[in-house]
């Protein structure tokens, strides 16, 4: 199996949550940066569907029982 490359969609406040996000992502702007990721030869693109809040995380009740 080959080395697969991709990227995830920018959809939870920024790249990093531990920062200020510089701007909001549209949706427009999220197809656009598929259509681009898949140009470049991207091999996938990941869009999450759990959202969290900006400044806590929640914990996993099957990680702590």
């Amino acid at each position: 199996m080959p080395l697969q490359f991709g990227i995830w969609a920018p959809v939870c406040g920024g790249w990093l949550r531990v920062i200020n996000p510089e701007r909001n992502w549209s949706i427009s702007d999220l197809v656009e940066l598929a259509v681009q990721a898949d140009r470049v030869g991207y091999d996938f693109y990941y869009i999450p569907e759990h959202y969290r809040p900006p400044a806590k995380v929640l914990f996993s009740y099957l990680m702590i029982a």
